[in-house]
């Protein structure tokens, strides 16, 4: 049967059902197609009855009073208040002013509107702007097609307004990006001692900005900005330590985090400082005082100093201290240099060769060559050579190079370095410890 015909029955039985019959009296006339018209039948009354059901008014009434209860007396009058024409012009005139000059005069270059329908658009986009009532009701298709010609002009305007404005803005001062990397390394050091988890992207992006801001120094040079950026550097320092002693970072990371730390610090160091300004002396004071003999400064034996006066080494000869504040990694450091070159490596690694007196000096076998063991089960030995800054590993009988010749030498990367030592039964401790002792060699002479 085709569906003209069922429509048709169907047709047929609701009007029997309208008449008063039952649903099954109408299904009992044709016994032949009960099977194909009970279903349909069955759809259409339940959908009669679902759209015969109306609430009461009294039901409407009393669960809206119960809604305006629940969500208090406020939202009510919220819904019914209309904003002051002065307030509309004040909040009109904010946005012209937060917009800027460039948006201005680009909503100034908008053509007058030469047709009644992009004068009545124009008007109603300022009015849906403006004012927070209901929304209008739909109008025609054609209608809202030019509503959307005018919206778009005033949409380009102001991007493109807000792309000069964004494009030609200065670029955040010195002290600006210190702030905020200030406040993330103390949301950092939060995390680590609550033990929560640490996110490595966030913990590179942070050691990669600091490293970059200590690079701007040397265009703005200032005193209270080395403090507050040294400051920082230990805090990420201690974020560093405490992500190794808890394994919530992986080593790669760790070790491309602490390298970054390191050329930072390094930076700082090398930044300008701010010098006095001198008074230019006369010309003749300058002619008698050039006899004169310079008065002598008083040496660091005679005038006690809260820092450890420095110790004069002769050529082959090598000084080892121990930092107790240096804690990276949960590992001890020391301090090592020579009149060439000077690096920071692990307190476990022994110097090769050398017998250090109480005073931590001690002689080298070789003027030229400085190496290490890294001890332990591995035979892992690593040689600086201090006449140019190369530093190679020598695992298994197998030479590496880690850091390349010059005083700007480019040292290997911990990912390389990963790759370098793959085999040798290093710990992940002693591959950290290697990146940052390659990282740390500086060229002295």
């Amino acid at each position: 049967m085709s569906r003209p015909q069922i429509e048709q029955l169907l047709e047929e039985c609701l009007v029997r059902f309208d008449s008063g019959a039952t649903p099954e009296e109408c299904l009992r006339a044709y016994p032949d197609r009960r099977a194909e018209l009970e279903p349909l039948l069955r759809q259409a009354l339940s959908l009669r009855v679902a759209y015969a059901c109306e609430p009461k008014e009294e039901f409407r009434t009393a669960l809206r009073e119960r809604l305006m209860f629940a969500a208090g007396r406020d939202v009510s009058k919220a819904f019914a208040a209309e904003p002051d024409p002065r307030f509309v012009n004040l909040a009109r005139h904010r946005f012209l002013q937060a917009a800027g000059a460039a948006a201005q005069e680009a909503l100034r270059d908008v053509p007058p509107p030469r047709l009644a329908f992009w004068a009545n658009a124009r008007r109603r986009l300022l009015e849906a702007a403006t004012l927070s009532g209901p929304r209008p009701a739909n109008r025609g298709a054609g209608l809202a097609l030019r509503a959307g010609l005018s919206a778009a002009v005033v949409v380009i305007a102001v991007a493109a307004a807000g792309f000069a404005f964004f494009a030609n803005g200065p670029t955040p001062s010195a002290d600006a990006q210190l702030a905020i990397l200030e406040e993330k390394t103390q949301d950092l050091i939060r995390q680590a001692q609550a033990g929560g988890d640490f996110s490595e992207g966030e913990l590179l992006e942070l050691t990669s900005r600091t490293n970059a801001l200590a690079e701007r120094l040397d265009d703005t040079p200032s005193s209270p900005l080395t403090q507050r950026i040294d400051a920082v550097i230990s805090k990420q320092r201690e974020v560093l330590s405490r992500a190794a002693a808890a394994g919530a970072v992986s080593p790669p990371v760790l070790a491309q985090a602490q390298q970054q730390v390191n050329q930072a610090e390094e930076k700082l160091r090398s930044a300008p400082e701010q010098q006095p300004e001198k008074t230019a002396a006369p010309a003749t004071s300058t002619a008698t005082a050039a006899p004169d003999t310079p008065t002598p400064l008083p040496t660091a034996t005679g005038t006690p100093s809260p820092s450890p006066t420095p110790v004069e080494l002769e050529d082959g000869q090598v000084l080892v201290t121990r930092d107790p504040t240096d804690e990276l990694y949960g590992i001890a450091w020391q301090d090592v240099r020579t009149t060439k070159v000077s690096l920071t490596a692990p307190a476990s690694w022994t110097v090769v060769g050398v017998s250090l007196a109480p005073t931590g000096i001690g002689t080298l076998p070789s003027p030229h060559i400085l190496g290490f063991n890294l001890g332990g089960p591995t035979n892992v030995v690593v040689l600086v050579y201090m006449d140019t800054g190369r530093v190679v590993s020598v695992i298994n009988g197998k030479q590496e190079v880690l850091r390349d010749a010059g005083r700007n030498g480019r040292p290997q990367g911990a990912e390389e370095i990963l790759k370098l030592t793959e085999g040798s039964g290093l710990a992940d401790i002693d591959v950290l410890g290697l990146a940052r002792f390659v990282n740390s060699v500086r060229v002295t002479d």
